[in-house]
């Protein structure tokens, strides 16, 4: 009699480092959202609010216990950083019945704070509603911390100032004249002081500042880095600041607020390459990506203070993907809107910033040099209704229409103009259009198989065009989805030409499968579908049938050698090999030990024929054909991630030399243990007419052992 001692072993789960949480832009009316947003093993959050919350709609947030830790609503812009304790947080988000205004929207993200955290947070508040004839000073200090988060938030009225010093008498904020804080800023040191002053008129009820202090690991890596102009900012202003994230590749970099007529931010990369220049008169809501570590910001105000709601806030994350993600970046090429120059030149390739509608009765105009048989695309992205029109060389009108993505084959060479508006003459508001030839005329980063690359997509009009290398009779397949450590908010478009220039591709799903019929250069262009929203986004190119040799050659698995590795970003397919041989039964296991990820399993004969595509398993497999067969492992939806363990076996039949199981005899118990994704396979003599008792039991409460007698003749 045999008994087999088995021990089941769980892995750890690969944790996910930013959680995100969005209501869409603009969110439904009549909405109840809620979610959990976590980090597991994280001991304190980082949580950031960002958007616009209409009149009548609220968001809570409660932290792991329960208890409330954030309130937002009544027509409020947010913009607001702030230190939870746990690894965890829930967000519900309700909306009424209205739907008036479009520009409404509110995102929620976290991010762990780098250990060791020093809790509790450290907190002074004015109270709400402070007293007039105030002056309230105190110092915040973390003992031994070496660097402080700093959140201020609340509201100043008119007349009344706060001041907050380093541990150095540096004064690195001062706040007041009827200002909304909502800002978070890095401070090094241990602590800081912060003194209020409020002068004798309490007319407000609704003021009250609140400063708290957390304590963050140096060296660190910030999550946000800012400069703030003040709101409102001074008249005659020249802010200088260079904002940097240590040892990042690239950094994603937002620029909201205000700059009121005759006043101008310029942004410069550590190149002093000029990558962004806002006024006048803007209202600014941009995202956009600068390769390097560092940016410049430089801030102008002429002498006129006409206007309280004015400033600006410049925020940098670093753009950092996993280790095994190659960073493209592409540089978009921006041209700043200056109605006095118009019509504004445009090249194949470049998009519009700074450019609005106001008055409604306004247009603006645009001039492009193009070839006979040019395709062009234009993409608009507006809040309003608009109207584009292009006029050809002979200025004759060639396209008229409220479309926002067009394209157009040109049949004449010479310059064209672009004119737009909105259609109904009675909205304004900020828009962005793009200009590409299709296929592009720049030279787009080339991919290699098997090497995912992230990039972003920002602004709306933006597409972002990559290259690979394929080789006629090969099947790849093509995957594009979002990151998790940069939220992705838009419908992805997916577009792939072949060598010749032929669109053979043209689609909005996120997993393509093609099969090449030339060799020679691809191209793929990645855009929004509606030219709505912006967001990052991961692409990657696997080949896994004929002709991959050369191309890409997967990792080679072995019988009997479990493999652990994960899927690390939704739609992620990774690829494997083994050599295998005719007449041989084989069996394959996939499973995740977490929740969440189901793995799909793909199984391609020597030559390129699809065997299996399941997720159950076990799976077992007879041979027909001698050869190298691939396999890809995948979540079944490509939208989990997480760990997952594989393993390979062969049961029957040319199984000699693959595997050398080990030999049990009759009396001789074995103890063995079985991980997450195992099968243990033992041999035996036996004689034609023997009977035989085989007994399995498991010292695990957590382990049903499943026996699979194969028998046959050894001859």
């Amino acid at each position: 009699m045999i008994g087999l001692s088995l021990t089941l072993v769980f892995l750890p789960f690969m944790v996910q480092a930013t959680t995100t949480f969005s209501t869409g832009s603009p969110y439904p009316k009549n909405a109840d959202m809620s979610e959990t947003l976590s980090i597991p093993d994280a001991s304190a959050l980082i949580v950031t609010v960002s958007g616009k919350i209409t009149s009548g709609d609220v968001m809570t947030i409660t932290d792991s216990n329960g208890n409330q830790v954030g309130k937002f609503g009544q027509g409020e812009t947010i913009n607001l950083a702030f230190v939870v304790e746990g690894s965890s947080i829930d967000v519900r988000f309700i909306s009424d019945h209205y739907d008036y205004y479009t520009e409404r929207g509110v995102t929620v993200a976290i991010a762990s704070i780098p250990l060791p955290f020093m809790a509790p947070t450290t907190v002074l508040s004015t109270g709400n509603p402070y007293p007039k004839n105030a002056n309230i000073s105190g110092t915040l200090s973390i003992l031994d911390a070496s660097a402080l988060i700093v959140t201020v938030s609340g509201k100043i009225t008119s007349g009344d100032v706060i001041t907050i010093t380093d541990s150095n008498g540096n004064q690195v904020g001062k706040f007041g004249q009827g200002e909304i804080i909502n800002l978070a800023f890095v401070v090094e040191g241990s602590s800081i002081g912060v003194r209020f002053i409020s002068d004798n008129y309490d007319y407000y009820t609704e003021r009250g500042v609140t400063v708290a202090i957390a304590s963050i690991q140096v060296p660190f890596m910030a999550p946000t880095t800012v400069l703030n102009t003040g709101r409102p900012y001074p008249p005659n202003a020249n802010i200088n600041g260079t904002l940097s994230i240590p040892d990042a590749s690239a950094l994603v970099v937002t620029v909201s607020g205000k700059i009121t007529s005759g006043d101008v931010i310029t942004i410069t990369d550590s190149n002093g390459n000029q990558v962004g220049k806002f006024g006048p008169s803007k209202t600014i809501n941009l995202t956009f990506v600068v390769e390097g570590s560092s940016i410049d910001v430089r801030f102008i105000s002429d002498h006129y203070d006409y206007y309280t709601e004015r400033g600006v806030t410049v925020a940098i994350v670093a753009y950092v993907p996993l280790p095994s993600q190659r960073v493209p970046v592409q540089q978009e090429k921006s041209v700043d809107c200056n109605e006095t120059s118009e019509p504004i030149s445009l090249n194949y390739g470049e998009f519009v910033t700074n450019c609005s509608i106001d008055p409604a009765v306004d247009l603006d105009t645009f001039s492009f040099v193009a070839s006979a048989e040019d395709k062009i695309r234009i993409i608009v992205s507006a809040p309003f209704k608009h109207r584009l029109e292009i006029l050809g060389p002979t200025y004759t009108r060639i396209e008229n229409t409220s479309n926002s993505i067009v394209e157009k084959s040109l049949t004449l060479a010479g310059t064209y103009t672009v004119i737009l508006s909105n259609s109904s003459t009675n909205q304004t508001g900020e828009y962005t259009l793009s200009l590409n030839k299709i296929p592009p005329v720049l030279s787009p980063p080339n991919i290699s198989y098997n090497s995912p690359v992230a990039d972003v997509i920002s602004p709306a009009a933006d597409i972002d065009f990559f290259t690979f290398d394929g080789k006629e009779n090969t099947a790849i397949r093509i995957v594009s989805a979002s990151i998790a450590t940069i939220k992705s908010e838009f419908n992805s478009r997916l577009e792939i030409w072949d060598p010749e220039g032929t669109l053979i591709e043209d689609t909005k799903a996120s997993i393509v499968d093609k099969y090449l019929a030339l060799s020679g250069t691809y191209l793929i262009g990645i855009s929004t579908s509606d030219a709505k929203g912006s967001g990052a986004f991961k692409i990657d190119i696997q080949c896994f049938k004929p002709n991959c040799q050369g191309v890409f050659n997967p990792p080679s698995i072995t019988y009997n050698s479990p493999v652990s590795n994960a899927i690390d970003w939704k739609g992620e397919m990774d690829v494997f090999s083994f050599q295998g041989s005719t007449g041989t039964l084989i069996r394959l296991f996939a499973l995740a030990p977490i929740e969440g990820l189901e793995p799909r399993l793909e199984l391609f004969a020597p030559d390129g024929t699809l065997i299996e595509d399941t997720t159950s398993f076990p799976l077992d497999v007879s041979l027909t054909a001698s050869g190298n067969y691939i396999l890809t492992l995948s979540d079944s939806g490509a939208n989990a991630i997480g760990d997952y363990q594989l393993s390979l076996h062969c049961l029957t039949a040319n199984c000699s030399g693959v595997l050398n199981t080990p030999t049990i005899a009759y009396n001789s118990p074995v103890s063995e243990e079985i991980k997450l994704d195992g099968m243990d396979v033992f041999t035996f003599q036996g004689s034609a007419g023997s009977l035989i008792r085989i007994s399995v039991v498991a010292t695990s409460k957590k382990l049903e052992p499943r026996l699979s007698p194969i028998f046959y003749a050894a001859i």
